[in-house]
Formats: structure tokens, sequence, C-alpha cells
């Protein structure tokens, strides 16, 4: 992985990008109640800047989620535990 491609996804997750970890504590205490799990939100605000994303991401080794719409903007979701946590290693060393 080149750097600049890490960088550039950093830039788009500070720009507008979210993290959303579970609580592992309620997660042992409700089991499969609580839903919520590992998860990156990079928010592209054209489907050119979505591409660019995806393309990035694709480059840097990163599964691509299917994109949802949010208000008028369009959500690049990265799912699972081992992602969520590469990437936040990454943004952490970018930053």
């Amino acid at each position: 992985m080149r750097p600049s491609l890490q960088s550039q996804l950093v830039t788009y997750y500070h720009h507008n990008g979210c993290c959303r970890m579970p609580d592992e504590h309620r997660r042992k205490k409700e089991g499969r109640k609580y839903k919520k799990g590992y998860e990156i939100r990079l928010v592209a605000q054209s489907k050119d800047e979505l591409s660019a994303i995806q393309l990035l991401l694709k480059k840097c080794g990163f599964a691509v989620a299917k994109p949802f719409s949010k208000r008028s903007q369009i959500v690049q979701p990265i799912y699972g535990k081992e992602s969520v946590q590469q990437f936040h290693n990454m943004v952490s060393e970018y930053s």
C-alpha cells in the first residue's frame, strides 16, 4: 500500500466519516438482542466521490460493501472487527 492512498482515505474519514464499535460489556449481557457491530462510514457527496472512495478502499485492501443513501449523501461502509481496527490504526498513523 502506498502512503498517499492511505492518507487520502484518512482525509475522507476526517471530512465527514464516523466509526461505530459495539459495547462489549453490553454485548455479553444482552447477547443476540444487541445488534450493533463494527462499522466505519465514509460519506460521499456525489457518485464520483463514492467511486474515488471505493477505488481507494480496494487499493488499500479493504472489502467494499454496498453503499447506501442517507439524507442527500451516500455512505460507503466498512464492516467487520478486523477491518475497522485496521482502518482505525491507519487513521491513528496518518493523523
